[in-house]
């Protein structure tokens, strides 16, 4: 069985549990840890695909809205290191065409590197509230999934229960993007290319599927299924591209 090496951003404390997602019932993969503390981006090269982690909020000066920081409810902790170092990760990826899942903090990195914007507080702006049920409960909620999308192929009923722990959200969606489901509330919940022509495969999603509860959800379990076989066909396609 040929091995297939996933690079997953580092998301903290958790990130056991986006290994553990990939890896229980998939003997085939390999995780590398791919991490502003260990300044290793040039393990990317090992890489085949890579996952966007969830985390810290993203510093709102890398998507112009500098002025949040002033705000009390938004003094939270940013880590600028972090930010800049996965922007790196995203242009390498970019460059060398190796597939992308983003998720969460994630999603909403590749739609700041790409000049889209973000709310930076849900509740302060919409009195919405996205964030987690209690400190080890994700609140839940139904999705409306828009036709033509990725997500369409996973859940042809278009209305999907996804779990949700996040104050921050898409505000303005990069051009290269287009939205493929939102919440009751108008949430921006997944993201897609727009046009994916000579793009390598990419899809955003807002809530976290590496720790659902229905592990067998098809926004858990066929997101990991559908991301899995893009960076193998990836991989099989790199290397046809190779010997001929």
């Amino acid at each position: 069985m040929e091995k297939i090496i996933i690079g997953i951003t580092d998301s903290g404390y958790n990130f056991d549990t986006y290994e553990t997602w990939f890896t229980e019932f998939n003997p085939e993969v390999e995780i590398i840890k791919i991490s502003h503390n260990y300044d290793n981006i040039e393990d990317l090269d090992q890489c085949d695909g890579v996952v966007l982690s969830g985390g810290l909020d993203i510093h709102p000066k890398f998507y112009g809205h500098e002025e949040f920081l002033d705000r009390e409810v938004l003094k939270v902790v940013h880590d600028q290191d972090r930010d800049i170092f996965e922007m790196s990760v995203i242009e390498a990826a970019m460059k060398h065409k190796k597939p992308i899942l983003a998720i969460c903090r994630g999603m909403q990195l590749m739609n700041v590197y790409f000049g889209g914007t973000l709310v930076p507080d849900i509740m302060t702006y919409f009195r919405l509230d996205h964030t987690k049920m209690d400190e080890n409960n994700d609140r839940a909620h139904i999705i409306s999934i828009n036709k033509d999308t990725v997500l369409q192929k996973l859940e042809s009923s278009l209305l999907a229960f996804v779990n949700s722990a996040h104050h921050q959200a898409i505000e303005e969606v990069a051009v290269d993007f287009k939205v493929n489901a939102r919440s009751h509330d108008k949430i921006i919940e997944g993201i897609q290319w727009s046009n994916h022509k000579r793009k390598p495969f990419f899809l955003g999603v807002q809530w976290h599927p590496e720790r659902m509860v229905d592990v067998n959800n098809t926004m858990s379990a066929g997101i990991k299924n559908l991301f899995i076989d893009e960076v193998k066909a990836n991989k099989i396609s790199a290397v046809h591209l190779v010997r001929h």
